[in-house]
């Protein structure tokens, strides 16, 4: 055991501790019946605990089995749409590109099922993903996760990890930091320069999932829409303080009516611009149509009306 050897896997199981035989043969079994590597040691505090990890090959197998969506390399495409595939008879293809109509180039934001039959350099690298295969932080948590979670092809039981924790099974499981790029985040991200509609809003897409990143994205949208009723309230506030010195005389301001009209009006500009901005978000990280590819949660049980 080294003290930096946890930032080589992906996720944490703490079990309860009923000696050091009794750890292997609790989960690590199906662990290992998934095709997933474990380490297991005993913790100070009376718990073991079990680290998990998915090989790249597992990765691979799981991604191409369960139809992983990608980002691909724009380099990558571009090169192979120029040249073509003579063997099969497909010409190069050429994009025109008109800023008028679209300002995204014709190879950004494409996205693609992962094929193991594909160069693997057809896919997007991010900085983390290593030399030899473009699964990032965020691929190998999501693939481990639910390869862990989703029913097993060959029959048995998923791993419930919720009702694990309830039932006192499990006493917890999440996934594990990986130091430099918190670091990196963290840098770019609690800077007091960044404002909260400038928040590096991809970089949390890629650490923290892009539901959390859209999170902080609507809730940047919504600060930055809130300077201009802030300033109009603060001259109207104003305005109520010199005519209308009273309370009651402040609520019963003329201009009262003419502010709710603008805080209807700004309300639903403010919804119809973040519509346009969720949806180009959503082409920028691929999750169009999510709900279509997204794995059935490892509690679901399917009820027949009669």
């Amino acid at each position: 055991w080294i003290p930096d050897h946890a930032a080589q896997y992906d996720y944490a199981i703490i079990l309860p501790d009923e000696g050091e035989e009794t750890v292997p043969n609790r989960y690590t079994n199906m662990f290992l019946n998934f095709g997933l590597e474990v380490f297991c040691y005993l913790g100070v505090a009376g718990v073991a605990i079990v680290l998990v990890r998915a090989p790249v090959q597992t990765m691979r197998a799981y991604a191409d089995d369960t139809n992983y969506q990608m980002k691909l390399d724009e380099t990558e495409v571009a090169k192979l749409c120029a040249t073509g595939l003579p063997k099969f008879d497909i010409k190069p293809i050429v994009i025109p590109h008109n800023t008028e109509i679209c300002k995204y180039e014709p190879f950004h934001h494409i996205y693609a099922r992962y094929s193991m039959k594909v160069d693997e350099k057809l896919y997007f690298r991010s900085p983390d993903s290593p030399n030899n295969h473009p699964f990032g932080a965020k691929e190998r948590l999501r693939l481990a996760s639910t390869l862990m979670e989703a029913r097993p092809k060959w029959g048995g039981e998923n791993l419930k990890f919720k009702r694990y924790m309830q039932q006192g099974g499990l006493k917890g499981f999440f996934p594990l930091h990986h130091p430099e790029e918190l670091r990196l985040l963290s840098r770019h991200w609690t800077n007091w320069k960044v404002m909260p509609w400038s928040q590096p809003f991809y970089s949390i897409k890629e650490y923290f999932g892009e539901k959390l990143g859209l999170y902080f994205l609507f809730m940047g949208h919504y600060t930055r829409w809130l300077i201009l009723p802030a300033i109009v309230g603060m001259i109207l506030q104003i305005w109520n303080l010199y005519y209308y010195p009273t309370l009651r005389g402040a609520f019963n301001s003329k201009a009262m009516p003419f502010f709710s009209i603008f805080i209807v009006i700004w309300a639903i500009a403010m919804m119809e611009n973040w519509k346009r901005k969720e949806s180009r978000t959503a082409v920028e990280w691929g999750t169009n149509k999510f709900e279509e590819n997204e794995t059935e949660a490892a509690e679901f049980k399917a009820k027949y009306s009669e």
